[in-house]
């Protein structure tokens, strides 16, 4: 019990030595509504950062106006601290999350993220959630359009968006539209969890395309107070299913876009599948355009003497000729 007792106070200041050390290296910057907390060595970073999102918040403010609530920064000088905030995400390669709720951003300094990280888009990105809760009833919002909506704002990732999505395409694994909420929560893998949000982002952006900027904002502020289905067929002529299936057709220019942009080795498998693409889809509007012939016309009546008069034919599988029906 002694043992316990003593590791428990050995543990105990051990925490207490850590936050004083913390607390020596913290500095705070702040201009009312962001406060900033960052290490005393990176006041430079701290400034960019208000820059960026006060940038952020005017070129947002038509669609998605901030208010006056206070948006606290923290930028992490360490992984552990970083993780402190997002335990259950640390295997996967995230540089900021965010808490919209509590008007909370948590990032990776710059000094922490891979070569190619974006911290101007991770800022943005995560401020667009913060805006989205305090405009919008986010239990309304898919997180696939909350996580989608956040990268096209921020401009992250269009590129790269394109590749990963046609990639899925060719290797046939396109997330299904009521499994792709799911993968946000349960990320699994940081490959899963990097074809959601490509799949998010370019699922955003055919939905911005299609319904026109005007169209597109009314669907998003519609659904303070409607689901995503109610707020388009209240503001546009689709459904929400609808949308995914014209977004499925259109997943060839996904892959002709990856395809170009990797100048990969499967180039000529690429361009295979695509061809293959567009034969399937003409046999499948002849085999439409065949079915509507058909609906159109008045059904032909068979009779049991119309099968004595071709034999044994029928018996064994030989097709029925009949020279006026080109289709039987």
């Amino acid at each position: 019990m002694r043992n316990v007792l003593i590791r428990c106070i050995h543990m105990l200041l051990l925490l207490v030595v850590t936050g004083l050390a913390t607390l020596a290296h913290a500095a705070t910057l702040t201009e009312p509504p962001f406060t900033i907390h960052h290490h005393e060595s990176e006041a430079e970073v701290a400034q960019e950062s208000l820059e960026i999102l006060q940038a952020a918040t005017e070129e947002f403010d038509v669609h998605l106006p901030l208010g006056e609530e206070v948006v606290t920064v923290h930028i992490a000088h360490t992984i552990k601290e970083f993780r402190s905030y997002a335990p259950s995400l640390a295997q996967l390669n995230i540089a900021g999350l965010a808490d919209s709720k509590a008007g909370l951003i948590v990032v990776k300094s710059p000094s922490l993220s891979h070569y190619d990280s974006d911290y101007r888009g991770t800022l943005r990105h995560e401020l667009v959630h913060i805006l989205l809760y305090r405009n919008v009833d986010t239990t309304h919002l898919p997180r696939w359009l909350n996580e989608g909506l956040s990268m096209s704002l921020a401009n992250e990732l269009r590129w790269q968006s394109a590749w990963v999505v046609g990639r899925q395409f060719m290797q046939g694994r396109i997330i299904d539209y009521h499994e792709l909420d799911h993968r946000f929560r349960e990320p699994g893998s940081e490959t899963q969890f990097g074809d959601a949000y490509a799949q998010a982002l370019s699922l955003t952006r055919f939905y911005r395309n299609t319904l026109g900027e005007d169209t597109f904002w009314q669907v998003i502020h519609a659904m303070d107070t409607l689901s995503l289905d109610e707020a388009l067929r209240a503001h546009s002529k689709f459904t929400e299913m609808e949308l995914w299936g014209m977004y499925q057709s259109s997943l060839w220019q996904w892959l002709w876009v990856s395809t170009l942009s990797s100048g990969s080795i499967f180039i000529p498998a690429a361009l295979l599948l695509v061809i293959a693409y567009f034969r399937k889809r003409r046999q499948g509007k002849k085999i439409m355009a065949r079915w509507e012939v058909e609906e159109r016309r008045p059904p032909r009546l068979m009779l049991w003497d119309d099968f004595e008069e071709d034999g044994e034919a029928w018996k064994h599988g030989t097709e029925y000729e009949d020279d006026s029906d080109p289709y039987c």
